[in-house]
């Protein structure tokens, strides 16, 4: 059973979990019910975010229960192996909660 584990979260990484927001809501929803933690990874940045959830509810809902977001693409380029939780440079790791409320892209504190 899930209350017998010491399994905290989950961690949602790609194909790109936001283009699947309405089928996984139900599970991150259950998880957050069980005082989980949602990390999740997508290509796309905050500011997109913040504007395709004026036409997805569920996209809307799903990024209200998340964590942790580390946001936009992996460039090769931008590669720094030294990073936590990021393979790039210009990815960052965002403190949802915090950015949702503000409006605006917030990195997550020990990050």
């Amino acid at each position: 059973m899930y209350d017998e584990h010491p399994l905290r979260g989950i961690t949602l990484t790609g194909g790109e979990p936001l283009c699947q927001a309405k089928q996984l809501l139900p599970l991150v929803q259950e998880i957050k019910d069980r005082g989980g933690d949602i990390f999740c990874f997508t290509g796309y940045t905050f500011e997109q975010l913040l504007q395709m959830v004026n036409d997805d509810a569920d996209l809307s809902e799903f990024l209200r229960l998340v964590d942790i977001l580390v946001d936009g693409p992996y460039i090769d380029s931008q590669r720094n192996l030294m990073l936590r939780f990021r393979g790039s440079e210009n990815q960052r790791v965002l403190d949802m909660p915090r950015s949702l409320e503000a409006g605006e892209a917030v990195w997550a504190e020990g990050y």
